[in-house]
């Protein structure tokens, strides 16, 4: 899901050269200043590296600007060029953020010019997409019987394998220093190799396209994010005993507690974050289902795809995370 420039505020110029130079008293007549000898603890070079960061500088800052000019420029000549293209994937991205209510001129800024973009440059496929779910209306946010009774089946037998295998605790014991770590056995309807076995992954789904488990430690947290496309639907289920009051999930204005209910179903290209908030862990398995359609046949293409395409975007998505094998 960015860096920003700081003046050092070391002091230079005659400031930095202060104790070098020992005035001594008003000088009167012919008599000159009286020069101390160096510091022999302080080094004539120390000022050196100070210097040469200040001297690079203004170079950074001519790069940043010079990047800067060649992509408004590029979209100066793309919209020269394809203006009805551009135009459309705007309205399609003006739609598709303003499903994200209430949190203002900080996510049209994340949506269209952070980490948003991806799902932004995707948004047309989203909005076909959404059309092919009807008459199932994009919800947002689900409750498990708003699925259809395959989709519900599944998604019970992946948790009851899950809990059968006491996966929370047997992934948590590999979490070694970690603060985050995830665990991948399904990858878009494709069966990874893993060091842990549960039987229940190992099968074939009509609906479960994907399977991991993520384990924070206390006072953790996602950065607010997008996912990229609305192919399937995100099911998170905590497998924590006890978790903690400010372990949570905030989608929008949603805010969901995994004391309250350890299920939670949504789409994820909303913007989204995760908490830890308190002591102990939060481990959740992590579920990613075909949504409802009449054009399963096709849904399940767009997710086969998704496969290859997301395949080396698959670091960038997860590269504050580890992942565990």
């Amino acid at each position: 899901m960015l860096g920003r420039d700081g003046n050092s505020g070391q002091p230079v110029g005659a400031e930095a050269d202060a104790g070098l130079l020992d005035r001594g008293p008003p000088r009167t007549g012919a008599q000159s200043p009286r020069v101390l000898a160096p510091d022999p603890g302080r080094s004539a070079e120390a000022p050196e590296p100070r210097a040469r960061r200040r001297r690079k500088r203004p170079a950074h800052d001519a790069l940043r600007l010079l990047k800067k000019l060649i992509k408004r420029g590029s979209g100066v000549a793309l919209f020269y060029f394809f203006p009805r293209t551009l135009l459309a994937l705007l309205a399609c991205g003006l739609y598709d953020v303003s499903r994200n209510t209430g949190q203002g001129w900080p996510l049209w800024r994340q949506y269209f010019l952070g980490n948003g973009l991806l799902t932004w440059v995707l948004s047309p496929l989203n909005v076909v997409l959404d059309l092919l779910s009807l008459p199932h209306v994009n919800r947002g946010v689900y409750r498990l019987e708003d699925l259809p009774q395959g989709h519900r089946e599944e998604i019970e037998r992946v948790i009851s394998a899950a809990r059968g295998a006491d996966l929370a605790d047997v992934v948590s014991a590999r979490l070694g220093d970690a603060d985050r770590a995830m665990l991948f056995f399904k990858w878009y309807g494709e069966d990874l190799p893993a060091s842990i076995v549960v039987p229940g992954f190992q099968t074939d789904f009509r609906f479960v396209r994907t399977i991991g488990i993520s384990v924070f430690k206390q006072d953790e947290a996602t950065t607010r994010h997008f996912g990229p496309l609305r192919a399937t639907l995100r099911v998170l289920c905590n497998l924590d005993r006890s978790p903690g009051p400010e372990a949570r999930i905030e989608v929008g204005q949603t805010v969901h507690r995994w004391r309250d209910d350890p299920l939670f179903i949504f789409d994820d290209t909303l913007r989204h974050q995760s908490f830890n908030d308190g002591a102990g862990r939060r481990a959740c398995l992590f579920v990613d289902v075909l949504r409802p359609t009449p054009w399963r046949a096709v849904m399940s293409a767009v997710a086969d795809l998704a496969r290859y395409l997301m395949r080396w975007r698959k670091g960038t998505f997860y590269h504050q995370w580890t992942m565990l094998r």
